[in-house]
């Protein structure tokens, strides 16, 4: 049996077939890559290095849905995103992280997107421990507004419905994002 892909194959695999392709192809190296979100990470870092953004992207959302709760992931595909130049799409990414796995080097990291995208913008204020989040800035609300019913639905895909349930009173809370998304991912009926 294989317990994983050798770099060397998926790299020969970025330049013809995607992964799944390539994995079927290669008989039981399939159930190796297709549940296996370090692969896809890896896959997509491959892809990266080569310039085919499109298909890194592709591989690390891949990488995320396999699971969500890994911070590196989510990273990467913010990387990904701004190698595309969609800093909104990767403060979104970075965002939807942040709520999935409580990762503090996540914040740390959309923070250096707020201050290399817009070092004047609201979304950076200075605490105690240096530059923070500005959580009443409205580009940040819109950031983890946008992320919020894909955060929820990761973690309730994850098994984790009280990490859903407390993301949803995080973006109530500090966010104020409008609750009839989340609740259509949670199942609840949204309040008249």
């Amino acid at each position: 049996m294989i317990r994983g892909v050798p770099i060397a194959d998926v790299y020969a695999a970025t330049h013809t077939r995607s992964v799944r392709e390539w994995a079927r192809a290669n008989g039981s190296a399939a159930a190796a890559t297709d549940n296996n979100p370090d692969a896809h990470r890896l896959l997509s870092v491959l892809y990266l290095r080569t310039g085919d953004f499109q298909k890194a992207l592709d591989a690390g959302i891949e990488a995320r849905t396999i699971n969500p709760l890994i911070p590196e992931i989510h990273r990467q595909v913010a990387y990904v995103l701004m190698s595309l130049r969609r800093p909104e799409d990767a403060a979104i990414a970075l965002a939807e992280g942040i709520l999935v796995t409580s990762d503090p080097i996540l914040k740390q990291e959309l923070v250096g997107l707020y201050q290399k995208v817009d070092p004047n913008s609201c979304a950076i204020t200075q605490g105690t421990n240096g530059s923070e989040l500005n959580v009443s800035c409205p580009v940040v609300r819109r950031h983890f507004c946008a992320a919020s019913a894909h955060a929820i639905k990761a973690s309730l895909q994850a098994g984790r419905r009280d990490l859903a349930e407390s993301e949803k009173q995080i973006l109530l809370r500090e966010y104020r994002c409008p609750l009839d998304p989340m609740e259509r991912v949670l199942g609840d009926k949204p309040a008249h």
